[in-house]
């Protein structure tokens, strides 16, 4: 696990820097548009030093710095996010005042969480309760039924696309909680891996309670696509929940009478009950961690390009291939990597395997990355003018000083974790 982290939090840390380069050129591009890409960017980079600070686990003396910064960045992280749930797929500002209105609030939001934590402790588990999954997932299941259910007489493919992307968000975001699904209906162990019987109980309940939330959320849209293909109304990204949903069937046979002491991101399990064989454990990283370390970045990589995000028009081709291509080769690397590990097989003959695989696939990175940047999915952006707003803000006249102002943060929030880690070492 601590190598999925490492590879992940790269792929995502690559991916949020890269996005930022390529946003650069984001003058006179829609503000929705361009202000989502940004954002998410962001909590890319926060995401992924997340991951990369939690790599090398918590046995050296220096754990606590790291256990710090991981925290830190996970605040930086659930702030840029509740930023973009609040523009993407649909904005829901309707002024440029309500728009910097909204993230003054959650920046302020995080800072007093950021002094509580020094205070009481579980104040940042409240808060991911509260915000991480809760806040974002009501508010992209709101637009998935708005707009999968809208009026025959108005709807377009291009509306298609706004709920396709609330089931993609929602995937990104809760993926790795759905293969767990089972687990809450039948109040298993191993999905409630948190004790609400504590010092922090209030806390945890609250994160238990959004965990739950987050399976409401996976159960819900799959009714609602189960009944949709019998309509005759079937969405390509419907299948790939169909996979997580039956995955989780799956999951709740291999782990449902298993229990987990402690648990970090994604499905990490630092501790394991005994009852946990080593098929279990292969298992949970094949799936839950799998999701949370690489497919994550690869479902923002889609989202970026797919919708449009970065900008690509205004971008050198070969630069943006060169970006994808090394996500896409090192995911699909670190994967048979991991798959190597588990096979019955020697070395020998699974690296033979491997190479036959590659002279076969050759050529087929390009093909993904094409198939990435061709066919837009657009929004009814001419169609609905009221559901996008033009507003009078440009993110090229505003980037810089961003750019600057939240990597400032972020170092501050990395420093502050040493100066705590030499004052409790």
């Amino acid at each position: 696990m601590d190598d999925l982290l490492a590879v992940g939090g790269s792929l995502t840390f690559i991916l949020g820097v890269a996005g930022l380069f390529f946003l650069k050129d984001a003058k006179g591009v829609e503000w929705y548009r361009s202000y989502a890409g940004f954002f998410l960017c962001w909590a890319l980079i926060g995401k992924g030093l997340a991951n990369l600070f939690r790599a090398p686990g918590y046995s050296a003396d220096y754990w606590r710095i790291l256990a710090y910064m991981g925290s830190f960045s996970d605040m930086v992280f659930g702030a840029f996010m509740l930023i973009f749930v609040l523009i993407f797929p649909t904005p829901l500002m309707r002024s440029r005042r309500q728009f910097f209105l909204c993230i003054w609030v959650v920046l302020a939001m995080e800072s007093i969480l950021f002094s509580l934590s020094f205070v009481e402790g579980s104040a940042g588990k409240w808060y991911r309760g509260i915000s991480y999954y809760t806040i974002c997932g009501f508010i992209w299941t709101f637009i998935y039924f708005k707009f999968r259910y809208t009026q025959p007489d108005k709807r377009t493919e291009k509306t298609e696309n706004i709920a396709d992307a609330a089931i993609l968000m929602c995937l990104f975001f809760f993926g790795h909680i759905w293969f767990r699904w089972v687990g809450f209906w039948t109040q298993s162990d191993y999905f409630y891996f948190m004790s609400i019987s504590s010092v922090d109980g209030g806390a945890n309940f609250m994160w238990s309670q959004s965990l739950a939330a987050s399976i409401i959320v996976a159960v819900a849209m799959f009714a609602s696509e189960l009944y949709l293909t019998s309509q005759g109304r079937t969405r390509k990204v419907a299948f790939i929940l169909y996979a997580y949903i039956a995955l989780g069937f799956i999951n709740h046979i291999i782990l449902r009478d298993t229990s987990v002491i402690t648990v970090a991101g994604g499905g990490q399990a630092v501790n394991l009950g005994s009852d946990y064989t080593d098929f279990m454990v292969v298992w949970n990283a094949l799936t839950a961690q799998t999701h949370f370390t690489l497919m994550r970045p690869m479902i923002c990589l889609y989202i970026l390009f797919k919708f449009d995000l970065v900008n690509l028009q205004s971008r050198n081709d070969k630069t943006t291939k060169l970006v994808a291509i090394i996500l896409i080769v090192v995911m699909t690397s670190a994967l048979l990597e991991l798959l190597q590990s588990v096979l019955p097989i020697s070395e020998l003959v699974s690296a033979s395997l491997l190479a036959v695989v590659i002279a076969f696939g050759i050529g087929w990175e390009e093909k993904s990355f094409a198939n990435l940047t061709s066919n837009r999915n657009e929004f009814p952006v001419d169609t609905h003018p009221e559901l996008y707003p033009q507003l009078d803000i440009d993110l090229a006249d505003h980037a810089n000083r961003l750019n600057i102002g939240f990597s400032m943060m972020v170092g501050f929030l990395l420093l502050v974790s040493f100066v705590l880690h030499m004052i409790r070492y």
